[in-house]
């Protein structure tokens, strides 16, 4: 189940009714996402209007740390940022993405990434059928592997890592970029300088190689984390 928090004043004091009777029906994977504004939305537009009010960013942090304790008190593991499940139910379909693990996907307007490069297909009819008129996935290989700006890039890679539960294992990481000691250790230094006051704020942890978020705290100011 899929559910939306940190929603406008005037529903958001129903907000934990609502996640209390979802955790009553005992569903097995429980995706909370926060309200984010669209740009062309009706929401945007009120807000335009400044007939909407939303929690501002402290509220906000409170808030998803009330939902994360009752998730935690209910039986629910915290895998991801914004996923919770009962132990042997985290979902293997998106785990690929958050490990940067390759995939395949077919079909008008759809996304693949294999070899750790990501394309998509086009998504308007006629382009589309042209397109599978000349293309062939040899082809497509060939022209990819030649085009080294489609690769995933390290930094997502990293950002990737840090919404999981197990966080990444920089060294692992910077083995399969293929650097070499010298230039990791140079990497290393840099990012754990850089993370240094999250450490401190005990919001990123470090155990041997593996650094992760802290949960719940880390996880709920994990964007100003990983933008650093």
């Amino acid at each position: 189940m899929d559910l939306i928090q940190n929603l406008p004043q005037s529903l958001h004091s129903i907000w934990q009714e609502d996640l209390q009777k979802t955790i009553s029906f005992d569903p097995p994977h429980i995706s909370i996402y926060d309200l984010n504004i669209e740009e062309g939305t009706v929401f945007q537009k009120l807000q335009d209007l400044g007939k909407l009010s939303l929690p501002n960013h402290d509220e906000s942090f409170e808030n998803s740390l009330i939902t994360s304790n009752i998730m935690k008190e209910s039986g629910y593991v915290r895998y991801e940022i914004s996923n919770y499940s009962i132990p042997g139910h985290q979902s293997r379909h998106n785990r690929v993405y958050w490990k940067g693990a390759g995939w395949w996907g077919f079909g008008q307007g759809s996304t693949s990434s294999p070899w750790g490069i990501r394309f998509s297909r086009p998504r308007n009819l006629n382009d589309y059928k042209e397109w599978v008129t000349i293309q062939n996935e040899k082809q497509l290989e060939q022209s990819l592997l030649q085009d080294s700006s489609k690769y995933i890039d390290l930094d997502e890679k990293i950002m990737l890592g840090l919404r999981t539960k197990e966080g990444v294992n920089l060294t692992k990481l910077f083995i399969l970029e293929g650097w070499d000691k010298a230039t990791s250790d140079k990497l290393m230094k840099k990012l754990l300088r850089n993370w240094q006051r999250y450490f401190q704020d005990e919001l990123l942890k470090k155990e041997g190689n593996r650094i992760f978020l802290s949960d719940p705290r880390g996880m709920e100011l994990s964007n100003q984390i990983i933008i650093s």
